[in-house]
């Protein structure tokens, strides 16, 4: 956890409040001050007002399947989990799981995200794209429709994100990967990288990553700016990048940590004490000391 204004760090983990390991996704809800954090097994932990509270709900759920969490989507007052057994709607007023969507009669196909544009929900999934109307009742199969017209109709969809009134769709494996851009009813290529990893809107902007570049999107879709290096040396091997709404860039970097970034100020790297990589090879103690050799 990084304090944003006096820059200390400080570490969470299961030895001082988290229930579990294996974390897959996080998220942060601002205007309710709390933080959804998600793991391998389909376990829940709800950070806020400084306490941890557990929801193993899902975990514990009879459903045979992939029950890890993959994504989640903050809209109104829930929040909508992306699992490979469906999506869950966990409502954040009452702090437990309301409903599971079921996109097919015959069940659901793993869900990778899910996104929110114009009173229409878009779920990524390993079969294709698939929408309903937040008006309708979603936990009914019939309500949902599969888009037909995307490049890969049938084919796994990794991300969908909605930015400034448009609609994105990131596809990796098929023949025609891409990050793929919707206009009226057809989709538009918009990056032919097979290399994207992620996209994560923000109020601020919009970030296209694949780990060795991060593109930054306009309003209309067009690229706004390209970051391929750090000013030096240093590789880039980011996970993830996020604006906040201040406007600064942070990246994710699975070599150089968290980085803040700025037109003004350029790139600050943020240093969090302990080694460089949870692959320990050797260890040695001396003086009353443990010293721990990391290597990639």
């Amino acid at each position: 956890v990084f304090n944003k204004v006096n820059n200390d760090i400080s570490r969470l983990s299961k030895v001082n409040g988290l229930s579990d390991i294996g974390i897959t996704a996080i998220k942060a809800d601002e205007e309710r001050g709390l933080v959804i954090v998600g793991y391998e097994n389909g376990n829940l932990d709800i950070i806020q007002n400084k306490s941890i509270t557990n929801f193993p709900a899902i975990k514990n759920s009879s459903v045979i399947g992939d029950k890890s969490i993959r994504h989640i989507y903050f809209f109104g007052t829930q929040a909508y989990i992306s699992t490979g057994v469906g999506i869950i709607s966990f409502n954040l007023d009452r702090l437990e799981v309301r409903d599971t969507y079921q996109l097919l009669a015959t069940g659901t196909p793993a869900i990778n995200e899910v996104t929110v544009l114009n009173d229409t929900m878009f779920s990524a999934t390993d079969d294709g794209l698939f929408m309903a109307s937040l008006n309708s009742d979603l936990t009914v199969f019939a309500n949902w429709t599969q888009d037909l017209l995307t490049p890969a109709p049938f084919g796994p969809i990794k991300n969908v994100s909605a930015f400034a009134g448009l609609l994105y769709i990131n596809i990796r494996e098929g023949d025609e990967p891409g990050t793929y851009l919707r206009q009226s009813e057809d989709w538009i290529i918009n990056n032919t990288s097979s290399d994207i990893i992620e996209l994560t809107e923000s109020p601020s902007g919009l970030t296209l990553n694949a780990s060795y570049f991060i593109d930054v999107k306009n309003l209309d879709g067009s690229l706004s700016f390209r970051i391929s290096d750090y000013g030096d040396d240093t590789p880039m091997r980011t996970s993830q990048a996020i604006f906040d709404a201040s406007g600064n860039l942070w990246i994710a970097d699975k070599e150089s940590g968290l980085i803040k970034y700025n037109e003004e100020e350029g790139f600050e790297f943020i240093e969090v004490s302990g080694p460089g990589t949870n692959n320990a090879f050797k260890l040695e103690i001396n003086d009353g000391r443990l010293w721990v050799a990391s290597g990639f």
